[in-house]
């Protein structure tokens, strides 16, 4: 039992600072004294010691300067988050045409060929209709129902596994 005492009481004993000792007391020696004679030269330490202090205060600025940058996108990111938020629980009557440019915008960042894909929308109602692969329709309706504005959305979409037809292959001159 006295030997499981003493394992345990040099966990909890109180530890002494590390101080170098030996060749690595005199490597931080001459590091310092090294230091201080490239600083204090009388004929080029000026010089050093005010590029120095240049460099410090560039990286002072340099530093506040990317510190207020992201603190000020970071206020913008919660802004938008907000205001994003708070418009998308209110009732908002959209035009058609303005619905159309707005599921349109939406869906061209979920679909290979979104060229090919007919946006209709009348009293917040949007049809889609026209080609699609079959992996991209989940992400397609997903990102057309999360449009603002969109009260119903109507899938009239022809699914291909493959892109079998020209239009799908991706290219704007193939519709």
């Amino acid at each position: 039992m006295a030997s499981r005492f003493k394992r345990w009481s040099q966990w909890f004993a109180p530890r002494r600072a590390s101080v170098p000792e030996g060749p690595w007391l005199w490597l931080s020696g001459c590091t310092v004294g090294a230091a201080a004679m490239y600083l204090l030269d009388p004929v080029s330490g000026t010089r050093r010691r005010a590029f120095l202090r240049d460099k410090g205060i560039r990286f002072w600025n340099d530093s506040t300067a990317r510190l207020e940058k992201r603190g000020r996108d970071l206020r913008q990111r919660i802004q938008g988050a907000t205001i994003e938020a708070s418009k998308r629980h209110t009732p908002e009557e959209v035009s058609d045409e303005r619905l159309v440019k707005r599921v349109r915008a939406a869906i061209g960042r979920h679909v290979t060929a979104s060229h090919v894909i007919e946006v209709a929308a009348q009293d917040g109602r949007v049809i889609l209709r026209g080609p699609v692969l079959a992996h991209e329709v989940p992400k397609l309706l997903t990102a057309a129902r999360g449009v603002r504005g969109v009260k119903d959305l109507h899938n009239a979409l022809e699914v291909h596994e493959r892109p079998d037809i020209p239009a799908l292959s991706g290219a704007r001159g193939a519709s």
